[in-house]
């Protein structure tokens, strides 16, 4: 089954692009969701890592607090019967551990003596308890030596030995933690590190403590990046909030009781914490059974999340879970992007597809067609020229403007032929050769347009035009020999002589032609020798000199006395005076000047016609300058292909700079133009040294 050649370009194009896109964009999804999965993780790992990197800090730092306290006390190093000293000696230390709220000791009769730092503007207060006994006690602020300034608050009927912090250590009888509790104060919840002190004999002599903030907790968590929404938390195995990121509380005000009471994490207010808390007591039947680091994956209203809890504990009682958990929203919104744009991309792309295939079917379909049509008629002998030359595409264009060129001057020959020497029996038999050997050339161009389809455009021209161009020679030479034995005989009457004249100049013009497109396809020098570029440009430039018009002048620059280079002096020449004769013409109305340039220099990032490089090292350069009207920047990149001409038909062939073109690369060198509109046109050669020079 044959397809038409519309659906030959559209269906491929449209079917690359779906399988493209599509594999892209599955690949593009999946490669995303793993990155994900593995980024996420990443993220759990690193922020459980530091979480419990700051929780043993945090929570070593006040039990060496205590050791250095008690040992103290029980050595006699401070006086436990000194409240200021105590006071002023806990101040200290409080200056240096910045994540100690506040140090304090209390002795046997309740007394308390405290030092510690205002949370809200971080200033140090003091604390004692009157007689250093049970009674009300009173915190001051204090200056930056320490001493006792305004009193910030009265708290009546104090007693330390009440307090959890003192009840845990006698209790336990060394250091413990007490459990989380709320201040006195009410203005945050805490947990006392305490250690009991006692004399030589084991009498107990007080409790030293140490108090942090689950508050600091809370801030340190908020100081954590979790992507865009994540967050973490702190709770004891009872399920109650030590401390989270974000804007979850950890206390909350009991209206039955009109105080304050601690929150448990499933009964948080932010979703993000109530759901994984809930998540977790489900899937394990309570926290005390989360015995290790655990990766885990929960829905919220059909969004993923992803959750990391981790168990911490130390010598002293502290048993917590530290939860870290993300949204997968925070992570995928990019990837969800990118599919859009995928989508959009692959649609976009099919329609410009279907667009361009049936624009590129019209316009490789319709010259082809027609171009099918006149070829077919030439083989049949029909000599009527194909009208539809303004192809967009280069090689169907080029090649119809080539089939009608020759059509035409064949025509005009065979005319001609036809009407001088028509009556005469050698000449009708020169036609009648001529006449099937034109039909055999004709069905063998048939054969070459089909093959040029496939091959490199310039190759296949050339070797066409150089067949074409020989069997026309010999045509071309056996009419001429006819026409001269003609016209060497008496017998023939003056208009006779004049209609062979005729027949002459028409040979003598066809064979001009002949060999413009024998030498146009010539591939190799035929006498390369040592040329002195100087000597040669000056004598052509002396040459050309009358033979321009009076308006054009002519400068030529030498930078040396001799350049050489490796060449055929004629060809050489033939190039020159093809430039010349074109910047002449592009001046021959308006006027200006004609300048010639030749110098060796050493060349950096040059860019020549038809290189896929750029050109440097050391070169021989001619640059061929005229202040013409200049190319226009539609034509310039054709300027060089064989039978492309702007001139009207019959004052140019089209193979004047193609000549040149040929000619540098026969020569190993290169061609570069430039050209602006109303200013003048340049074109430059590159040629290679002479070897050993």
């Amino acid at each position: 089954m044959k397809l038409p050649l519309k659906a030959v370009l559209i269906v491929p194009f449209v079917v690359q692009i779906l399988l493209v896109a599509g594999l892209v964009g599955y690949l593009s999804f999946r490669n995303g969701h793993q990155a994900v999965n593995d980024l996420a993780l990443q993220l759990r790992d690193e922020v459980t890592h530091r979480i419990k990197e700051h929780l043993n800090t945090f929570l070593n730092t006040p039990h060496q607090i205590n050791r250095l306290n008690a040992a103290a006390l029980a050595d006699g190093f401070l006086n436990i019967d000194d409240p200021r000293a105590l006071e002023r000696y806990f101040r200290k230390q409080i200056l240096v551990f910045p994540s100690v709220s506040s140090i304090y000791f209390g002795n046997p009769r309740g007394g308390l003596a405290n030092s510690g730092r205002q949370v809200e503007n971080d200033t140090v207060y003091v604390i004692s308890t009157d007689d250093f006994a049970r009674g009300p006690f009173k915190k001051y602020a204090t200056d930056e030596k320490g001493n006792r300034t305004e009193l910030l608050a009265t708290v009546p009927d104090f007693d330390a030995r009440t307090r959890p912090w003192y009840v845990g250590a006698v209790t336990a009888g060394d250091a413990a933690w007490s459990a989380p509790y709320i201040l006195f104060t009410r203005q945050d919840m805490a947990i006392a590190a305490s250690r009991p002190v006692y004399d030589e004999s084991g009498d107990l002599l007080g409790v030293v403590s140490v108090d942090i903030f689950a508050s600091h907790l809370s801030r340190f968590l908020n100081t954590l990046k979790i992507g865009e929404n994540g967050l973490s938390f702190i709770i004891e195995r009872s399920g109650l909030l030590i401390a989270s990121s974000g804007s979850a509380p950890t206390l909350a005000l009991d209206e039955g009781s009109n105080g304050w009471t601690r929150l448990a994490a499933k009964g948080s207010e932010v979703p993000l914490v109530r759901e994984a808390a809930e998540f977790l007591s489900r899937r394990f039947g309570g926290y005390h059974n989360i015995a290790a680091s655990q990766h885990l994956e929960f829905d919220i209203d059909g969004h993923r999340q992803f959750l990391q809890v981790s168990p911490v504990q130390d010598p002293y009682g502290i048993d917590w879970l530290v939860v870290v958990a993300v949204p997968e929203a925070d992570f995928m919104a990019r990837i969800h992007a990118n599919n859009q744009w995928t989508i959009g991309l692959v649609a976009v792309s099919l329609v410009l597809a279907v667009l361009l295939g049936i624009a590129t079917a019209h316009w490789i379909a319709k010259p082809v067609s027609t171009l099918n049509d006149s070829a077919q008629a030439l083989a049949r002998g029909q000599w009527k020229p194909n009208g539809e030359d303004g192809s967009r595409i280069l090689e169907i264009g080029e090649l119809t403007l080539s089939f009608n060129a020759m059509a035409e001057r064949l025509q005009a020959t065979l005319d001609s032929l036809t009407v001088e020497i028509g009556e005469r029996r050698n000449a009708e038999k020169a036609l009648r050769e001529s006449n099937e050997c034109l039909e055999a050339t004709l069905s063998e161009l048939k054969e070459a347009q089909d093959r040029m389809m496939q091959q490199e455009r310039l190759v296949a021209i050339g070797q066409l035009a150089a067949g074409v161009a020989h069997e026309f020679n010999n045509l071309l030479s056996t009419i001429l020999g006819y026409t001269e034995l003609l016209g060497l005989s008496r017998n023939i009457s003056e208009e006779d002589r004049q209609k062979l004249s005729a027949i002459t100049r028409a040979g003598q013009r066809g064979a001009r032609l002949v060999r413009q497109i024998l030498d146009f396809s010539r591939k190799s020098l035929r006498n390369p020798r040592p040329l002195d570029l100087a000597s040669l440009l000056e004598n052509i430039s002396r040459n050309v000199k009358p033979a321009l018009p009076e308006n054009v002048h002519i400068r030529l620059e030498v930078e040396a006395k001799e350049i050489f280079l490796d060449g055929d002096p004629d060809r050489i020449r033939k190039m020159l005076d093809n430039l010349i004769s074109n910047a002449a013409d592009a001046m021959r109305s308006s006027g200006g000047e004609l300048e010639i340039r030749a110098a060796r220099k050493e060349v950096e990032d040059a860019v020549c016609v038809g290189c896929n490089r750029k050109l440097q090292g050391d070169w021989i350069r001619v640059d061929v300058s005229d202040t013409g009207c200049g190319i226009p920047p539609d034509v310039l990149p054709r300027i060089f292909e064989p039978f492309f001409t702007t001139k009207p038909v019959g004052e140019g062939n089209g193979l004047g700079l193609s000549q040149v073109y040929g000619i540098v690369k026969q020569h190993g060198g290169h061609i570069a133009v430039e050209s602006q509109m109303d200013e003048g046109t340049t074109i430059t050669l590159y040629f290679p040294p002479r070897s050993g020079e």
